[in-house]
């Protein structure tokens, strides 16, 4: 433990070091390797007094991490962490994100609170959208992490209000791990409302930024935190995303980096599906249901009768759902000879249909033909 408080405050001084950018953290991180403790006090004592540049980083720098106002510093955010029982990990960490990793130029250092995640093997798939979400866009949320929960997934989201805080909190219902990235240090719950999601995940899930405690509340922090979101994933499913949304730019960043996106159609009537509709054209994944998500991914169900060790229950329809079903085989229907043998309004029969698709039970095909997929129903 000595060992380890010795290294974290030797990563600190780096962090805080003025003039010391990322790019420059990670060469050193990359440089030194292992034990990095060692060979960091060894380089600094070999350049002690010296002038020039070592892997092409000034000098001066290096010694300015030996500061009193960076010591200073470092020590506080010990404290900081150890009152927010976090912990700072590196670049070089096992427990770091591979697909992070990967990505340019990714952060060199990362604050963490919570639970150990898999993640070799559980894929992490990331939830994003409005903050202004209606009972729609929480539907899907819900009915696609629902249907993975007996698959090994890792949800994945910003930790804000609307889509975010649907897709952590289904998550935890269902028993996956979520994880969520923050534009704030670990010491400031933003938003104030997801205080007891913030706690619940910090002993259930795992919160990780980039930013030290103290770090100002700005705009300007969440395009890195959108950054992080699609880098440590490897799909993003949008879902209710406004022309102007940062979900966006968290689908933007997927693109950049090879991920899989995915985007969730809505009504052409209704603003805040502007942006998923957009994404449509431009080569995102039409998504209509979690099986598209899986199938995409090549993910396959650890189980057919449980759920992440809960056991699975059947999936509830209301009235109108459960008579659109009575007519629904595996043969292809047209909605408008559904509509007719079913005696319902042609808007009840649309928006039960896409419910239903929603919860996995049935399938809708091209040319507006639905077929039954799931016969666990109650109801």
């Amino acid at each position: 433990m000595a060992l380890r408080s010795a290294t974290e405050q030797i990563f600190l001084q780096i962090y805080f070091t003025p003039g010391l950018g990322n790019t420059s953290q990670r060469k050193i991180l990359e440089k030194l390797g292992e034990p990095f403790q060692e060979k960091w006090l060894e380089l600094c004592g070999e350049s002690r007094g010296k002038t020039g540049r070592w892997e092409g980083i000034p000098l001066e720098l290096l010694h300015r991490s030996g500061e009193d106002s960076v010591l200073r510093r470092a020590s506080e955010e010990r404290e900081s962490l150890l009152k927010h029982r976090g912990r700072l990990i590196s670049f070089l960490d096992p427990d770091y994100p591979p697909l992070l990793r990967v990505v340019h130029d990714p952060p060199a250092f990362l604050f963490m609170r919570g639970s150990f995640v898999d993640w070799e093997n559980r894929t992490p798939i990331a939830f994003v959208g409005t903050r202004g979400a209606t009972e729609y866009g929480k539907k899907v949320v819900e009915t696609f992490i629902e249907g993975m929960a007996d698959a090994p997934v890792t949800i994945v989201s910003g930790f804000a209000k609307g889509i975010d805080t649907f897709a952590h909190e289904a998550a935890l219902q269902w028993g996956l791990p979520t994880v969520g990235i923050l534009g704030t240090g670990l010491d400031l719950i933003y938003p104030e409302e997801n205080e007891a999601l913030y706690y619940r995940m910090a002993e259930e899930g795992l919160l990780i930024t980039q930013f030290s405690s103290r770090t100002r509340l700005g705009s300007w922090n969440f395009p890195e935190r959108n950054r992080v979101i699609s880098g440590v994933s490897r799909g993003v499913v949008v879902v209710e995303a406004p022309s102007q949304s940062g979900a966006l730019i968290t689908a933007d960043f997927a693109v950049e980096e090879g991920r899989e996106v995915f985007a969730v159609p809505g009504s052409i009537l209704s603003l805040k599906n502007k942006g998923c509709h957009k994404l449509i054209a431009q080569g995102a994944k039409l998504t209509n249901g979690v099986e598209d998500i899986l199938e995409e991914l090549k993910i396959l169900r650890v189980s057919s009768g449980k759920k992440s060790g809960v056991t699975q229950s059947k999936i509830e329809v209301n009235a109108d759902e459960a008579a659109l079903l009575k007519r629904l085989s595996r043969d292809p229907l047209h909605i408008d000879k559904i509509a007719e043998m079913s005696n319902l309004a042609p808007s009840s029969v649309a928006s039960s249909l896409t419910t239903l698709v929603l919860k996995g039970v049935a399938e809708e095909l091209p040319g507006k033909f639905f077929i039954r997929t799931c016969d666990n129903v109650d109801g």
